[in-house]
């Protein structure tokens, strides 16, 4: 079996070669599960999937959340879930750049609004 060399003379396959390289060579410092995740989220676009909320959950509270997340997120990966004392309670739920919000803070300035 031969190795197909790309023609490094063309500038569009020499670009893409070293863009391959720098990829393989920061996924190099890595665990190899980690790696082939970042790698298909390079190949295939895949957007990151967040749930935040403002103080720690418990399992029945996080069954809720993700049941709600695939209603509002139908075609999302499993999401990660994140702490950030900041919020002053509620959720933050985002997939990509789409983000629903409830927290007191958005709900406060809705109320305002009104």
């Amino acid at each position: 079996m031969e190795l197909e060399i790309p023609n490094l003379d063309n500038p569009i396959q020499r670009k893409k070669l070293v863009r391959a390289l720098q990829i393989f060579r920061k996924i190099r410092k890595i665990s190899r599960t980690r790696a082939d995740k970042l790698f298909a989220r390079t190949q295939r676009g895949v957007l990151d999937s967040l749930i935040i909320t403002g103080q720690p959950i418990e399992k029945d509270e996080e069954k809720y959340l993700l049941n709600l997340f695939r209603k509002c997120f139908p075609h999302a990966h499993k999401p990660t879930l994140s702490i950030n004392p900041k919020l002053q309670g509620g959720v933050r739920m985002s997939y990509g750049d789409e983000m629903v919000e409830l927290t007191l803070n958005s709900i406060s300035q809705q109320l305002q609004k009104l």
